[in-house]
């Protein structure tokens, strides 16, 4: 009889596991279906030569890329309290429905960036970047590996990669056709947006904070720019007791037009400094030409790198008598543990 009710235990065990992977799998499919769609939608939106516009799928993107965040990207921070996408896309809208599309200030998106806020660990892991160094700001951070960026959280995963939206006055309340182009006016529906969601999250972050620049772009640090205006002045050195800025230079060709040492760095070391913050800065890190070189595998720097890392051969260190015998012993329990099992 024990062995029976143990037996009916285990095949409702099975049971249960089979439809909560039933259920896991069924959402995933879900996910993926929307995901798909919303990268049709990008890339067949917009005919070529036609200027940026709202995507026809924007509802079905988001939405989408809110559930996946939430089921696979980063799930821990919605387990006890999982956000309503189709909430938080309601907020999105409202922001720039039904307006003038050079007519959205930052203030219009603080209802959504509140409800989007989740905990998340940022402490001495938050990377910020300004100018054209996003494609190896990517690589570096590694997913929230090694660091975190703005569009690893939430708000900036969803939106990230979609080009432009906007609103107008007429019905449907949104431009499927025509979006001004991105910088064309102040307060245009898709930059607020970043500056807004760049602005909550500096005011939340804790401990020390990096910054890529890029010394190469003739000035590499930016009043005007969003990390001058919107990330930068909203750090605070109780919070965020240090800056640490990487400086890189374009590789291929090689070019260096400013360094930690002059330019623009000048100006923003003196920034840091009055808000009474430590200022770090580094010439072309050794971890990021890494990166670089593997994109630019024949720039003079790369060879150079290759040469210093690389030991001579009269260099290396000999095998000793010791060495060999750890080889033998090691050798020999391999072996006996292979014939032991074919045995």
């Amino acid at each position: 009889m024990a062995e029976k009710l143990e037996a009916g235990f285990a095949d409702e065990r099975t049971e249960v596991r089979l439809a909560r992977r039933s259920r896991s799998h069924s959402r995933l499919s879900l996910i993926a279906t929307l995901i798909c769609l919303s990268c049709w939608a990008i890339t067949t939106v917009r005919e070529v030569g036609s200027a940026p516009a709202t995507p026809k799928n924007l509802k079905e993107i988001f939405v989408g890329r809110c559930e996946e965040y939430q089921e696979v990207i980063n799930p821990a921070p919605f387990i006890t309290e999982p956000k309503n996408c189709t909430y938080l896309y309601d907020l999105f809208v409202d922001a720039f429905a039904y307006r003038d599309p050079c007519d959205v200030p930052v203030e219009r998106y603080d209802a959504f960036t509140s409800a989007a806020e989740h905990p998340m660990e940022t402490k001495d892991k938050v990377m910020y970047w300004s100018g054209s160094v996003y494609p190896l700001v990517y690589e570096y951070t590694a997913d929230m590996r090694r660091y975190v960026t703005i569009r690893d959280i939430l708000a900036g995963y969803i939106i990230k990669n979609i080009e432009s939206w906007c609103g107008q006055e007429n019905d449907p309340g949104y431009n499927y056709t025509e979006c001004p182009p991105y910088g064309s006016c102040i307060d245009q529906a898709t930059p607020t947006y970043w500056k807004a969601i760049s602005k909550n999250f500096a005011e939340r972050i804790e401990g020390h904070v990096h910054v890529m620049l890029n010394g190469s772009s003739g000035t590499a640090f930016r009043n005007t720019s969003t990390f001058a205006q919107y990330e930068l002045v909203y750090l605070d050195a109780d919070r965020n007791p240090t800056l640490s800025v990487l400086l890189i230079h374009n590789i291929q060709p090689q070019n260096i037009q400013e360094t930690c040492m002059n330019g623009s760095l000048i100006e923003l070391r003196g920034q840091v400094e009055q808000k009474s913050m430590t200022y770090h800065c580094t010439d072309d890190p050794v971890e990021l030409l890494h990166f670089q070189c593997v994109d630019y595998v024949n720039a003079d720097v790369c060879d150079h790198m290759t040469s210093a890392n690389s030991v001579p051969a009269n260099h290396r260190a000999p095998l000793t008598s010791l060495h060999i015998i750890f080889i033998l012993l090691v050798s020999r329990l391999f072996i006996t543990t292979a014939m032991r099992q074919i045995v």
